[in-house]
């Protein structure tokens, strides 16, 4: 994504915006696109709204077996975590 100064500064705002999806957008892009230095806005992110659908669709699996959605937070930590030990 292109220029990358100016994406980085649009999904900045994304990640503080009152929008949960934004939000949730916001920080799998910033980790996707490497940007170790927006690890710790990316961790600030609590929320407990649940990502529903985040695994897929698991209606062939046994219920037992079913992975349980992560929270908005719960996310935002493992991207977090992921970034803190990216090599830059």
């Amino acid at each position: 994504m292109s220029p990358r100064p100016q994406v980085l500064a649009i999904l900045r705002e994304l990640l503080a915006d009152k929008s949960k999806l934004a939000q949730w957008v916001a920080m799998e892009t910033l980790a996707w696109m490497k940007s170790v230095e927006d690890a710790p806005r990316i961790a600030q992110v609590s929320s407990g709204a649940v990502l529903v659908g985040y695994f897929g669709d698991q209606s062939d699996v046994p219920a037992k077996d079913r992975k349980q959605d992560p929270t908005l937070g719960q996310r935002a930590r493992e991207l977090a975590d992921h970034l803190k030990n990216t090599p830059k």
